[in-house]
Parts: C-alpha cells; structure tokens; sequence
C-alpha cells in the first residue's frame, strides 16, 4: 500500500482502537480499511506481534511512565512503518490490551465472509495457525517446537519435558504449561490436555474458551482456571477467579453431569465416574496464585502470633505490604516494585533481580534474636544463575543477624539450595534438598533453643544443622526482602512471608504447607 496519507490514518485509526478509545465511526472505518486492503491487515497482525513480545520484555517502569504519559494526554505524533519507533512508544493501556484486541480483530477478519456486512464476496483466506508462543525461556521440549518469524505455532501439539512455557491462542485465552505436560491447540479458542499442568487466563473476548481432558472438560465462562491431568488420567480443576463450568463424560464423550465451579472451588474429574467430586487438595504450580486458599491461610499464619507477616498479595484489596502481624505497619518497596503494585500487573510481585523490599529506617523490629525463631515463606524461584537472599534481618555491617537465601546452582540447573548465614559465625547450606524453579514451594526454617538449623520443604523436615553457637543479637535492625544494597538480589516471587519468635513445631509447619488439607 503506498498511499501515505491513508496509510497515517489507518496507524492512527488502529491506536485508537488498541487503545479503546475508538468509537463507533472510527471502527467502521477501520474495518473498511482492512477489508479492503489484505496489506493492512497484514501489519495489524504484525503489530499484535511485535505488541506481545514488548509486553513481555519491557520493564514494570516502562509500562507505567508510558501509562502517565497516557493520563497526561500525550499522544503519538507521527505515523510509521509498525517496524519503525512508533512501536515502542504505545501506551500501556494499549500494550496490556492489545493481545485480546488483535484476537478479536484476527478472528473477525479471518473468518467472516465481506458478504455478511456489504453483500459483496470476500477473498477466502486460509488460516494454518491457532496460537503463538509468548515466552518459553526455560522450557524444554520432548519433541522442538516449529513456529514461524512471528512467533505463530506451526505444530499443534506441544510436548514439553520441563519449566513452564505460555501461548496466546488468537481468539485472546492465554495459557501457561508447566512440565512434564502435553497438551494439543484444537482450534483458535480450545484445547486438549492429555497430561500434566497448566493455567489458562481468559478475557471476556475469549469467552468460552474450552480445555477437554481424559474424562471431561472445562468451558471458561470469563475466568482464571488451572487444571491437572495426573498419572491416573484424572483431571483435578481449580478456579482461581470468575466461573468455569466442569464436564465429566462417559466413554463416548457423552455428558453425565456439568457443575459450576466459582472462585476457590476444585473439584476432580475421574475415568469411569458418574460424578463430578469436590476437593480440597489445590494443585501446587502455578506461578501467579499461590496454591492456598489466601484468607485461609492468613487466619492460619496469625493464630501463631508472628512478630512479622507480610502477604505480599492483595487479600481482600489490603496493601501486600502491610505486616498484619503488627498493628499494619507497612514494609516500603523500592521503584519497581511500587510500580507493579500500583499498575496491579501482577497477582504477585516479582523480583526482578533489581528490586526488593526493606523496612523503613532501622529499629528494634524484634527480627534478631539470638535462637528460639522461625522463618517461613512461599517461594517460586525465577532465572538466578547467582545465589540471591530471600529475606535478611542485620544492624548493617554484616557482623550480626542472619539471612536466608537460594543458591540455584547454576542458571540450567532445574532447581538450588536453601542457604542460612548467621552473620558473623557462619554460612549454613541445605544440600540434601533441591528446590524446585518450576513451581511454588513452601519453606520454613527453624533455629531453635538448642541452636540446631532446621530446613522444612513443603512441610516437611528435610535436614537438620547444628550451628556454632546463637546468632549476634542487635538492637537497630536493617530488614531487606529480595535482596541487600551490595547485591546478591533474589529473582523470581514470593508470598506469605512471617518471621515468628518462637520455633514452631513439626505439625504448625505441615499445616502451614497444606492450609487446604484435612490434618
């Protein structure tokens, strides 16, 4: 297409509508444009493209000075080829919204015949792919996957081995696979899961999007869901938000029962049942919802009296940066991190390796005793190549205190070690457990009276240390979540973190790990 002022009229038409801001009369005369001309609709789709691969690369700070720029006003002034800067210079509204939007958009133009809105015949386009693929860093593959220059799946069958792998079918639904997993795109709006563990998100565009599964199905009805398909064939659903409605089928795929499932129900799917069951076992993968009921376990965690609990997640619209365990002070985060809590971009924080949280000022916060303590959280480690702290507690010259850390082992390795440093005496390693990079893990150490280490991996007693003698004790005491000013930052996510003056037994540390889970 080479007429240059129809073609700055179609950017800026497209903005608008990517933006939401377009009304009636500007659609139309996109649509018209895009009908017209199979050109255009091809930088739209690559617009998309390149749209998804900036909402994942770019920075929490880029995505929210871009949305200030939007509610100031600022606009784009010229209008470029989509490879050109203009790209980068979308609003934020416009990134976030844009994958649901070209879903729409492709969908539309794609499969409904011209003749249907202007009685003329339209050219029959032929559609090959169904979904692309959005981030797949630490995934490996049973059999490689094909996909073409913009990222579009040219295989429908995805078989990944290990780490966790995200796609975006064209109709908008986003799901995330963790391995071992295998899993088949039936069509722009549906799939199959014939093994392992995913988490689909679906917009109100993608509404009634379909996963079947052996035994049954899930048809999403504007929701966030995970499913399981386990060694046994059977599919455990768990809603995370909204309502999914759960199908179990007889042999020949009849239906025998449908239930609706609302947010925090599960239920499981069984080969050969007439009934669909409720649950309360909840999966433990994925990455963007701790698997526990988060009121549940907040009630759990304050019954045995931290000194310190910070969430780190919304619960019931509360701050994730407000210690519930002390009158509601809060914690202070640096730019990023306040950044992905006011753009609510996340369901969780996420270190980036850059970011972390500290106490504000030093005080007596109660956090360095000499033993008799526990320290517990929810930890889902992201791409560390260098050991980095979760959580330290010192007066600031690292000759007192303690902190407690994650050793990846290596950036390919599938998961690290637990470190405990009592500062100023020695560095404690828990070799005899590997943590897992691909899913979230509950960790809790105990430092008790008799100055024995303890290190609990999901709730259970893992490896016990003696240390050389109880930790310095100091009265000004500098708290840092995600890492410490000289470095050795922590990456990935975390939640539910409480630090408890006493060392609490066995059975309080398993009910922690398992707050769903009859005891």
């Amino acid at each position: 297409m080479n007429d240059h002022p129809q073609h700055e009229r179609f950017m800026e038409l497209a903005t608008y509508y990517l933006d939401s801001v377009a009304t009636d009369e500007q659609f139309e005369e996109l649509s018209a444009m895009m009908h017209a001309d199979e050109a255009l609709r091809e930088t739209f789709v690559r617009m998309s493209l390149q749209t998804r691969l900036v909402r994942h690369l770019i920075s929490p700070r880029l995505l929210l000075d871009t949305a200030r720029e939007q509610a100031e006003g600022a606009r784009m002034d010229d209008a470029v080829e989509p490879t050109s800067s203009w790209r980068w210079r979308l609003t934020a509204a416009a990134t976030v919204a844009m994958a649901a939007a070209v879903a729409i958009a492709l969908t539309w133009w794609i499969m409904v015949p011209l003749n249907t809105r202007s009685g003329t015949e339209a050219p029959v386009a032929t559609r090959t792919h169904l979904a692309s693929v959005i981030d797949a860093a630490f995934a490996q593959w049973n059999v490689p996957l094909t996909v073409d220059a913009d990222g579009q799946l040219v295989t429908d069958r995805l078989d990944l081995k290990s780490g966790s792998a995200t796609i975006m079918f064209l109709d908008g639904a986003q799901v995330t696979l963790y391995g071992p997993a295998s899993f088949k795109l039936t069509s722009t709006n549906s799939g199959h899961l014939y093994s392992g563990q995913l988490i689909a998100s679906v917009p109100q565009s993608a509404h009634g999007f379909e996963v079947s599964a052996p035994g049954g199905k899930v048809v999403d009805l504007g929701t966030e869901f995970g499913l399981i398909v386990d060694d046994l064939h059977a599919t455990e659903v768990h809603v995370f938000d909204g309502v999914v409605e759960a199908e179990i089928h007889d042999g020949q795929g009849q239906v025998l029962q449908r239930r609706r499932l609302t947010r925090g129900q599960t239920a499981r799917l069984e080969l050969g049942s007439q009934q669909i069951m409720a649950t309360r076992q909840l999966p433990r993968f994925y990455a963007s919802h701790v698997p526990i009921d988060e009121v549940m376990y907040s009630n759990m965690v304050l019954t045995d009296q931290p000194k310190m609990y910070w969430p780190l997640v919304r619960i019931g619209g509360q701050s994730p940066l407000v210690n519930l365990a002390d009158g509601g002070r809060a914690i202070n985060a640096d730019a990023r991190l306040r950044e992905q809590i006011e753009a609510a971009m996340q369901g969780l924080m996420y270190f980036d390796g850059a970011s972390s949280l500290g106490m504000p000022g030093t005080g007596s916060w109660g956090m360095i005793q000499p033993n008799n303590f526990t320290i517990e959280t929810w930890i889902w480690p992201g791409a560390m190549s260098e050991p980095g702290h979760i959580v330290l507690a010192e007066p600031g010259n690292g000759r007192a205190g303690w902190s407690l850390m994650y050793d990846p082992m290596g950036s390919t390795s599938e998961g690290g070690h637990i470190v405990f440093n009592a500062l100023g005496i020695d560095r404690y390693v828990f070799d005899q457990a590997v943590v897992s990079r691909d899913r979230w893990t509950h960790v809790a150490v105990v430092f008790d009276e008799q100055n024995k280490i303890q290190l609990y991996v999901d709730g259970q007693l893992v490896q016990s240390l003696a240390s050389s003698g109880p930790i310095h004790p100091a009265d000004n005491q500098y708290v840092k979540i995600g890492g410490r000013a000289a470095g050795e930052r922590w990456v990935g996510r975390l939640a539910h973190m409480a630090y408890y003056p006493q060392a609490l037994s066995a059975d309080r540390i398993a009910r922690h790990a398992s707050p769903g889970e009859t005891q």
